[in-house]
């Protein structure tokens, strides 16, 4: 199997697929193989994921260089893992290709909790409002029972055009979470 150092891809023929070089050389364990291009919300699930089978992974953000300009991230991750663990990682990425479950989108938002805030403060009292919730209880406490009990969680693509947004559904209420910002709303 060869390996080209400047696509990060393998060939069986010696001849890139990407850029056209030949005479590549022979692939070795510990050169980085791209192994997915993926959004950052499953990327970023899956990197950890990685990191718990023990096999070490580079992710380059990449996207839309717009979205930084508003604070946003890429968009996308590209991963890359060496090649003595490519065939592993490309089992665990078939696993992990499945849609994510309720349980799974729960464990990555009560992960990033340090990350959750709101939009605006009126925002903050909408929410406040039609969770019930006193001035002076703690509603950050509050929205993670919420996420804890929730029924469904679900991705809903695109929010506001510009966030993948997360859905969270209990009985009598439905939050709204951003998967890239972690902005809640109502």
């Amino acid at each position: 199997m060869f390996y080209c150092e400047k696509c990060h891809l393998l060939s069986d023929d010696g001849v890139c697929g990407e850029c056209g070089k030949k005479g590549l050389g022979v692939v070795k364990d510990e050169d980085f193989c791209f192994l997915t291009q993926c959004n950052d919300f499953f990327g970023e699930m899956f990197i950890d994921a990685l990191k718990e089978k023990g096999i070490n992974c580079v992710a380059l953000p990449y996207g839309d260089g717009v979205r930084t300009q508003f604070g946003l991230s890429l968009g996308e991750y590209r991963i890359f893992v060496p090649y003595k663990y490519l065939d592993e990682s490309k089992e665990l990425l078939e696993f992990y290709s499945e849609e994510p479950t309720t349980d799974d989108y729960r464990k990555v938002i009560l992960e990033n909790i340090d990350k959750w805030n709101f939009e605006s403060r009126s925002m903050e009292k909408k929410i406040r409002k039609k969770l019930k919730v006193e001035e002076d209880e703690d509603i950050i406490e509050l929205v993670k029972e919420k996420v804890e009990l929730a029924e469904s969680i679900d991705d809903m693509g695109l929010m506001n055009y510009e966030e993948h947004g997360l859905r969270v559904k209990g009985e009598g209420y439905t939050l709204w979470f951003s998967a890239e910002s972690y902005k809640i709303s109502i």
